[in-house]
């Protein structure tokens, strides 16, 4: 019993010592100004010294003082998480430098035009190009452009899609001279840099749906892959 009882102030002591540890002394001034810190020297009936976190010192005589009291540290971490709002509403336009991974693989570019209709949806069209290095050959989609975002503040994640028609060129691989539908579904992250600017880091899937002219007749089949992507807005 005796052991339970030490671990018991041990314990109350610690607790004790860490409330204490959270809270610090704070002298108001007549002016109205609150300077927080440590007292170091006071005089009675004649003066006060503090020093304040960042290591500075300062007197003040006591006719300057309304009152001493003890106040809450205030937390420290080591970033600050801006909590401003932005307004993107209205014209946006977006590049995006990407790279398709899969039998198709290669860099991709994209424009992107449209009008953030409030500060959660934007909604417009793009076009680009999809370089295949395997088959030294481009294709090029026309697409619509969508995307929700999940906040409005520095840092937002957000869902998008891209849907339309990918045209190819005639040197695609297998023949594939007639293109088909585009989808691109893909989720990221916003960073804002400005108020109006931002850079985006994005990852999805490309599916394009081909037609194929082969010696033996036609056919259809698929073009996808996995697909990174990091853009710039204004």
């Amino acid at each position: 019993m005796k052991k339970y009882l030490l671990l018991l102030v041990v314990l109350l002591g610690s607790v004790c010592a860490y409330s204490q540890n959270k809270m610090v002394e704070a002298i108001h001034l007549k002016n109205g100004s609150v300077i927080k810190g440590v007292i170091i020297e006071q005089i009675p009936d004649k003066q006060i010294t503090i020093r304040t976190s960042d290591g500075s010192t300062f007197v003040y005589p006591m006719e300057d003082i309304s009152k001493i009291t003890k106040e809450e540290k205030e937390s420290k971490i080591p970033f600050k998480i801006s909590n401003e709002k932005y307004d993107l509403t209205g014209s946006r336009f977006m590049i995006d430098l990407g790279y398709w991974a899969g039998g198709y693989k290669g860099p991709e570019l994209y424009f992107t035009y449209g009008s953030q209709i409030n500060q959660y949806l934007f909604v417009g069209g793009g076009t680009g190009i999809h370089y295949m290095t395997d088959y030294s050959t481009v294709s090029i989609p026309i697409f619509a452009d969508v995307r929700g975002y999940a906040l409005n503040g520095p840092i937002s994640p957000f869902i998008a899609l891209r849907i339309g028609y990918k045209f190819n060129t005639k040197e695609a691989p297998r023949h594939a001279k007639k293109g088909g539908l585009y989808c691109n579904p893909f989720i990221g992250v916003r960073f804002m840099t400005t108020k109006k600017q931002a850079v985006n880091l994005g990852i999805g899937y490309s599916i394009q749906k081909v037609s194929f002219d082969e010696e033996w007749g036609d056919g259809s089949g698929d073009m996808n892959g996995f697909s990174i992507k990091v853009g710039y807005e204004f």
